[in-house]
């Protein structure tokens, strides 16, 4: 995951302005290669990039506490969690709902 948000940084930064920059984050574990998720935040944030999330139980206890903790960042970021894969595409368009109903007020 760590290695995802670092590239994904690095391609923010080549990108032209705009209002806002959100990376989405969908996973059912940890990361588990390379490095940290939580060594990048400090970045992403500097860059003023949201990581938002979607977690989907059922493999690693608490995995919505790990995305919490290591994963997003930035203003106004979250996690939504799916409770299983069944639960996916449901969650899906609550996140996708979400992101996409910032208010204008809530971007500058």
């Amino acid at each position: 995951i760590g290695e995802a948000l670092r590239y994904t940084l690095a391609q923010v930064a080549a990108a032209p302005d705009c209002e806002r920059y959100v990376i989405d984050v969908s996973g059912d574990g940890s990361s588990n290669e390379g490095v940290e998720p939580r060594l990048v935040q400090a970045a992403l944030r500097a860059a003023g990039v949201t990581v938002n999330a979607l977690v989907i139980e059922g493999a690693e206890e608490d995995l919505t506490g790990y995305f919490w903790e290591n994963v997003i960042t930035g203003e106004g970021s979250f996690v939504v969690t799916a409770q299983g894969f069944a639960d996916y595409a449901a969650k899906m368009r609550i996140k996708l709902r979400r992101e996409t109903t910032v208010q204008i007020s809530q971007l500058r």
